[in-house]
């Protein structure tokens, strides 16, 4: 017999509460609070990762329980069309270029980034939209010909 244990299905309970919560997901708007934007810093600390680590949960208990399957779908349904809007690619619109904080990043950060490149090197996690990473990479080792 395929079932759900309480812990699971306490776990599907709020994952429909969550999915089903009204919400605006737009720019100009914010997502519900109880979607996360913190857990992961700096490099999953994005609505967008709550909302792909939810979907697993959702995977697995349709294996066990697919005659739920329209209870699944709802929740699916409501995580891809937040998934599309403009909270879940958030990072990629609005971090253009090099961080303009990278020379003062917190020391929790020093085991992400080599230490000789300290305060001159994005953070992982910074989408960086428009920089020109092979671009950039030729100019450093024009400028530093040893190093090649």
């Amino acid at each position: 017999m395929n079932a759900l244990d309480e812990r699971s299905l306490g776990w599907l309970r709020y994952l429909h509460r969550k999915a089903t919560t009204a919400d605006n997901w737009d720019r100009g708007s914010r997502p519900h609070p109880h979607w996360d934007e913190t857990s992961g810093e700096p490099m999953t600390s994005w609505h967008r990762f709550d909302l792909i680590d939810s979907s697993y949960a959702v995977a697995l208990m349709c294996d066990a329980t697919p005659a739920w399957r329209e209870v699944y779908s709802t929740i699916l349904d409501e995580l891809v069309a937040r998934h599309t809007s403009w909270w879940s690619a958030s990072d990629w619109m609005t971090q253009f270029g090099h961080d303009p904080d990278r020379a003062s990043y917190p020391d929790r950060y020093r085991p992400l980034i080599p230490a000789q490149h300290w305060g001159a090197y994005n953070v992982p996690g910074w989408t960086g939209t428009g920089l020109d990473c092979q671009r950039d990479q030729a100019l450093q080792r024009a400028a530093r010909p040893h190093c090649r």
